[in-house]
């Protein structure tokens, strides 16, 4: 546990882990508005974003930040102006387009020198064979003396 400042009121606070970032209050109260909204777009599907800010009192910031993030789905709501932070495109939620996050991922595999699934390495072998993994690390040790 770890004390912390809340990024909302300042008061300092206890937090369980580093991923807690509002005080027990501000969060309460985080989470009366997140329903409001939540409901205000079940009752009103159509809705543009400006009308739920409008309607519902919430910052425009905090709604975009509740979409990026996945919390609320908005698909085929107006007026969100949500771009892919990479290209530009027009997205519904998230950070980036489709085309975009698979392009990352093919880029973080190629950085990592991950495998094509059907090929193993002398290391996978090893894990696999249980005692060699074992053995060769003794040998190793060994060898080392």
């Amino acid at each position: 546990m770890a004390l912390r400042n809340c990024i909302n009121c300042g008061t300092l606070f206890n937090a369980p882990h580093s991923g807690i970032r509002l005080c027990a209050q501000c969060e309460k109260e985080e989470q009366e508005r997140f329903e409001r909204v939540k409901t205000f777009i079940k009752e009103n599907p159509g809705a543009t974003a400006l009308t739920i800010i409008k309607k519902t009192g919430v910052e425009r910031k905090e709604l975009y930040d509740w979409v990026r993030s996945g919390r609320i789905d908005v698909a085929g709501m107006d007026g969100l102006g949500l771009t892919c932070e990479s290209c530009g495109t027009p997205i519904d939620s998230g950070r980036l387009c489709t085309e975009c996050g698979l392009r990352m991922q093919e880029d973080a595999r190629r950085a990592l020198g991950s495998k094509s699934p059907g090929q193993r390495t002398q290391k996978d072998d090893e894990r696999r064979g249980g005692g060699f993994y074992v053995r060769n690390s003794v040998l190793r040790r060994r060898r080392r003396d």
